[in-house]
C-alpha cells in the first residue's frame, strides 16, 4: 500500500518538474532564446515557491492539530470547574481526549519527509538552497513531530522494528534516481558546459553517473545493511539470552556485567596485554 500511495504522489509532485527540465526544452522551448536557460529558471522559481509553500503548509497543519487538542483540552477542564470545582487534568485524560494515532497518520508523515528528501537528492544541483532550507526547518519540524505524537494523539503502541519497512527501499530508489538526475541537469542544463559539443556533454554525463553510483556503493558497503549501535544491541542480546531464559538472578547478571565491562575498558587502556 505504501508502495501504490507513493507512485500516486511521485507522479503528481515530481512530474512537472521533470517536464521544466527533460521536456519543455524539446517540445515546447524555454522562452525567447530558444536556450535551456530560460527552463532552468523555470525550474529553480517552481522548486522554490513549491518546496517553501510544502514547509509552510506542512508546520501550518501541526499547528492546527495542536491547537484543536488544546482547545478540546481546554473546555473540558472548564466545564469540569463549573461541575465539579477545580480538579486537576491528568495526561492520561488528555490521552483519552486525543484521536488516535493510526497507520494513516504514520504513512503521512512519512510521506511529507520522503518526498521533501525526494526533491532534495533529484533537484539539489539547480537549487542548493533547498539543502539549507530542510536543514535548518527539520530541526523544528520533528520537534512539533514528537509533540503532536505525544499531546496531540493517543500515543501509539510501540513495537519492536529493524527499519522503517517500504519507506527504506523507496529512499534508495530516490537516491540512484538522484544521482542520474542531478548528473543530467549539471551536464545539459547548468551554463557551465554550454559550450561544449552533444558528445562531450554525453561522455561527460556517463561518466559523472557512474563515478557518483561507485561513491554510492561504496558508501553503502561501507556502512553495510545494520548500524553500529545495532549490531552492538544484538551481540549484547546473543550474549545474555541464555542465562535470561535459564532463569539466572538479577545480582549474577549484573556481576557478570561489570566483569565484562572491567574487561572491556583494561582492553581499550592497553590493548597489548
Amino acid at each position: 500500500m505504501v508502495l501504490k500511495l507513493f507512485l500516486v504522489k511521485c507522479v503528481v509532485f515530481y512530474y512537472p518538474f521533470f517536464y521544466t527540465i527533460f521536456l519543455k526544452p524539446h517540445i515546447e522551448g524555454c522562452g525567447p532564446g530558444g536556450g535551456i536557460d530560460g527552463c532552468v529558471t523555470e525550474l529553480n522559481d517552481s522548486l522554490m515557491i513549491f518546496f517553501v509553500t510544502q514547509i509552510v503548509t506542512e508546520m501550518a497543519m501541526l499547528v492546527v492539530q495542536l491547537a484543536l487538542t488544546y482547545y478540546a483540552v481546554k473546555s473540558e477542564i472548564s466545564a469540569a470547574k463549573k461541575t465539579a470545582g477545580l480538579q486537576e487534568y491528568s495526561y492520561l485524560e488528555l490521552q483519552a481526549k486525543a484521536a488516535p494515532y493510526g497507520t494513516i497518520d504514520q504513512m503521512a508523515d512519512f510521506m511529507n519527509q520522503v518526498v521533501s528528501f525526494g526533491f532534495i537528492v533529484m533537484f539539489s544541483v539547480t537549487l542548493p538552497f533547498m539543502c539549507f532550507l530542510s536543514f535548518a526547518t527539520n530541526f523544528m519540524f520533528k520537534k512539533l513531530v514528537a509533540y503532536k505524537i505525544c499531546y496531540a494523539h493517543q500515543r501509539p503502541d510501540p513495537n519492536g522494528c529493524e527499519g522503517i519497512g517500504s519507506w527504506e527501499h523507496i529512499i534508495a530508489t530516490l537516491s540512484y534516481i538522484g544521482v542520474f538526475v542531478n548528473a543530467y541537469i549539471a551536464v545539459f542544463a547548468l551554463p557551465l558546459m554550454n559550450d561544449l559539443e552533444l558528445v562531450t556533454k554525453i561522455l561527460i554525463f556517463f561518466a559523472a553517473a557512474h563515478g557518483m553510483l561507485l561513491v554510492k556503493f561504496l558508501i553503502d558497503a561501507a556502512f553495510g545493511d545494520k548500524s553500529t549501535a545495532q549490531l552492538r544491541i544484538e551481540e549484547h542480546n546473543d550474549d545474555y539470552i541464555e542465562k535470561v531464559m535459564a532463569g539466572k538472578s538479577a545480582s549474577e547478571h549484573s556481576v557478570k556485567k561489570i566483569d565484562v565491562q572491567s574487561a572491556k575498558r583494561a582492553v581499550l587502556t592497553n590493548p597489548y596485554n
